[in-house]
């Protein structure tokens, strides 16, 4: 088969439609006329952005669009063929209006972990998701709060709540963030249905296409998809080890109006930072010099293991007018409740709960009752200090284990004060996708890092989970995760740890 005569009328400089869709176009158009028979192969990704002088990235998009189309398939090791009775593509109504975001969260989404997933899938020890593990659900409790409840009214149970939220919940929620020196009056909350409502709702909201928003670099992928899907444009400000860069922060300040900042000042994902008190003071001066709102995600405040968490943006003085604060029970607790809370000056809650209104009508009645009682009893602040405890155990346990193995090895690696997770960082020259591969066939999962950035990825970054396994899975998740890192180093032509090479930074 001669792909540069297929090829010759197509001319990838052209403007108009994307390039991969002008390739799938073209080869549909192969596949569909019978120039390209059932059975025949298809170049790889690599050759064929190399016929074309394009981005491999191009091309496997292109791929992933014929496959949907029922055109051609791929078989692991072998290649792409053209389907042996290809089907006239059915979902051309739908497909032209897809936006080209959708394309590109789907090839990101594959190097996602399932949150539905077991900790334990098989063999596999996962590191991946930020999942409380299920021997620190309060579950015994719960069970009986749900039985106490249906023996009682059970009816109130199944009704629509209040937009902002049931009474009871409420109150109990605004003692909660008392304790975090965070004061806030009733018409200045709202309930969540989990911490990613509030980020769409602020989405919905305030951000219109071409809208400027700043967050740190890297971030929470899940923060990054919302706000590109609104169609906004993202400034990300690197981290250093207090948290965002001031310098920087305020260059991109002083060029415009930004919409608002979005922050994680405690255990911040990925990264398990905390920022610092005096950088917490500093950010908030910088916010009420240039008039800029600031979005702050407290998703993990509550899990902190060195003397208490520090207090949130929103409690800080002059804060109430610029800050929008929000958290979530589901780190804490369990990840099926699905129960957060949102403070922010009263005429901004007004308008999110309209938002909310026309997003679920109301966070399940249900839920809400069931942790009303729970947080009733004080059970919640019994339960912080056993996971605090238990987490602290987990996390020492995975920094132990990474300082014995990966000692002299060039890897780097931050200790997190609280949260979830511990950032790492390869040598130069490795690539984390690439030692996510070798980790695989080890039996050990982890996020790469790339998907979390904004601007330009560091490919040698990763990220861990210690909050999910205990400390026996942790010890031999870490050892299999030095056996690939080993294998990797091999591949690369590196037989053994160079004893001279820089020790690991620990933060």
């Amino acid at each position: 088969m001669n792909w540069l005569d297929l090829f010759s009328d197509f001319d990838g400089s052209a403007g108009g439609r994307p390039l991969y869709r002008r390739i799938v176009d073209h080869l549909a158009a192969l596949i569909q006329g019978g120039t390209l028979p059932g059975g025949t192969r298809l170049p790889t990704n690599r050759e064929l952005a190399a016929l074309l002088q394009l981005d491999r990235s191009t091309i496997a998009r292109a791929y992933e669009e014929l496959i949907s189309m029922g055109l051609i398939y791929s078989h692991v090791g072998r290649g792409s063929f053209v389907c042996d009775a290809p089907q006239p593509d059915r979902t051309d109504a739908w497909r032209d209006r897809y936006s080209n975001y959708g394309g590109e969260l789907k090839q990101l989404m594959e190097c996602l972990p399932d949150p539905s997933v077991s900790s334990y899938p098989g063999a596999v020890i996962s590191f991946a998701a930020g999942i409380p593990s299920a021997d620190s659900y309060p579950e015994e409790e719960f069970a009986a709060i749900i039985k106490t409840l249906a023996d009682g009214n059970a009816g109130a149970l199944f009704k629509f709540s209040p937009a902002g939220g049931e009474p009871t919940l409420r109150k109990l929620v605004l003692e909660h963030l008392a304790g975090r020196s965070l004061k806030a009056s009733d018409g200045e909350l709202m309930i969540l249905s989990g911490s990613q409502q509030g980020i769409d709702l602020m989405s919905n909201m305030f951000l219109d296409a071409g809208d400027l928003v700043v967050t740190e670099d890297p971030t929470y992928f899940w923060a990054i998809s919302n706000f590109r899907a609104h169609r906004a444009r993202i400034v990300g400000i690197p981290l250093d080890e207090e948290g965002i860069r001031l310098d920087m922060l305020q260059a991109v300040l002083q060029k415009g109006r930004v919409k608002f900042i979005y922050l994680m000042p405690s255990g911040q994902n990925p990264t398990g930072l905390t920022m610092s008190m005096e950088r917490r003071r500093a950010v908030l001066e910088l916010a009420r010099r240039y008039n800029t709102p600031i979005f702050e995600d407290d998703f993990s405040g509550d899990l902190d293991y060195e003397g208490g968490p520090l207090p949130p943006l929103r409690a800080l003085p002059g804060a109430q007018s610029l800050v929008v604060y929000q958290g979530t029970f589901s780190k804490a607790l369990a990840p099926g409740i699905r129960l957060g809370w949102l403070v922010a000056p009263a005429p901004v809650v007004e308008r999110l709960n309209f938002a909310k209104r026309g997003s679920d009508l109301s966070t399940s009645s249900l839920t809400q009752t069931l942790l009303s009682e729970f947080l009733r009893r004080g059970s919640y602040g019994r339960h912080l200090e056993r996971i605090n405890a238990l987490y602290a155990a987990r996390r020492d346990t995975m920094l132990g284990a990474l300082e014995r193995s990966f000692g002299e090895s060039g890897v780097k690696f931050l200790r997190p004060r609280g949260g979830l997770f511990l950032w790492m960082t390869l040598p130069e020259g490795m690539d984390a996708r690439t030692f996510l591969s070798f980790s695989e066939q080890e039996g050990v999962s982890f996020s790469p890092g790339d998907i979390c950035y904004v601007g330009k990825a560091d490919p040698c970054t990763l990220r861990l989970s210690f909050i999910q396994n205990d400390t026996t899975a942790i010890e031999e998740g870490v050892e299999r995760l030095f056996a690939a890192f080993r294998k990797y180093r091999r591949a690369l032509g590196v037989q053994t740890i160079d004893k001279t090479e820089p020790e690991h930074v620990l933060i």
